[in-house]
């Protein structure tokens, strides 16, 4: 039996015992290996702890693909910093005043206190923050290689819109950019209101590279990875499926990572309660059906 193991982040993988080498979000092929295995990963990313166990493990998903074995891990955060403050910003404007602390404390979160109260733990350790106060709307952006975004109405005490995407610009509104390792090269672009209710009010998806030069065996790909970070598809959709795009997603589920599979035509779509085959029909060289077969 051969295993295929998907892993969000980069890891270095034993199996039973053995150093096999970094599996990533690649599949990491491993031959002759049984539904029993033992598997050790560890994080190469300090924020998230090491994964143990075989398909008994809460932390390891194991799903049977047509006599294969799709091995997917799910990193906790991890719980075993000692506490440290390693970052403190107060702002103030008018009668609105706030203190936001970045803390080590088992993982990494940061505390909002003042005009609002909350606690959130963050993907990563920000290299960088800033707090800003636009009227009655609080923001706080953490940056290291990404960046984290949060915005609070101070009327409502609530958090109100969140995000990690590859750049936020604060002005009059909310600039979002957010940049994908897609075959097509996606990058998307937002812009938001900065209010109580944020609504969005443009949207933009820039390709460097259009579905029409992709070669025909990874359009499928192409598709599948643009459909889940909600970038436009309509240019390679019939009209009847364009009009069914947001049914289609909800029908597909949350997908984590579309991979072609060894099945010529077919698309994996590994999910965290599962993982599914997709093959798509064409009608005039558009996408006019998706047939799915769970698994």
């Amino acid at each position: 039996m051969n295993a295929f193991i998907f892993s969000e982040i980069s890891a270095h993988l034993k199996v039973n015992g053995e150093y096999l080498g970094v599996v990533n979000n690649n599949l990491y092929q491993v031959e002759n290996i049984g539904d029993n295995c033992f598997l050790e990963l560890y994080p190469k990313n300090h924020s998230y702890a090491p994964v143990y166990g075989d398909k008994n493990s809460k932390d390891i998903k194991i799903f049977n693909l047509n006599g294969d074995l799709i091995i997917y891990p799910i990193y906790p955060l991890r719980r075993d910093y000692p506490f440290k403050i390693i970052g403190q910003k107060q702002k103030s404007s008018y009668s609105i005043c706030v203190t936001v602390t970045i803390i080590l404390d088992g993982c990494v979160k940061f505390f909002i206190d003042g005009a609002v109260s909350d606690v959130k733990a963050l993907p990563f350790i920000p290299t960088s923050f800033e707090v800003d106060i636009v009227s009655n709307i609080i923001t706080v952006a953490f940056s290291a290689e990404k960046t984290a975004f949060f915005m609070y109405d101070t009327e409502s005490k609530k958090l109100v819109y969140s995000d990690v995407a590859s750049g936020f610009f604060l002005s009059d509104n909310l600039s979002v950019k957010k940049e994908f390792n897609t075959i097509t090269k996606t990058c998307i672009e937002e812009e938001w209101t900065v209010s109580s209710t944020p609504t969005l009010i443009s949207f933009k998806d820039i390709k460097s590279k259009d579905f029409l030069e992709i070669h025909p065996q990874l359009l499928p790909l192409a598709f599948f990875e643009n459909l889940i970070i909600g970038a436009r598809v309509e240019n390679i959709v019939t009209p009847n499926l364009n009009g069914r795009i947001s049914e289609l997603k909800e029908f597909l589920g949350k997908i984590i990572k579309v991979i072609p599979s060894r099945t010529n035509g077919e698309t994996l779509l590994i999910k965290s309660d599962g993982v599914s085959l997709a093959k798509l029909e064409f009608n005039n060289r558009l996408i006019s059906n998706v047939l799915v077969e769970d698994y």
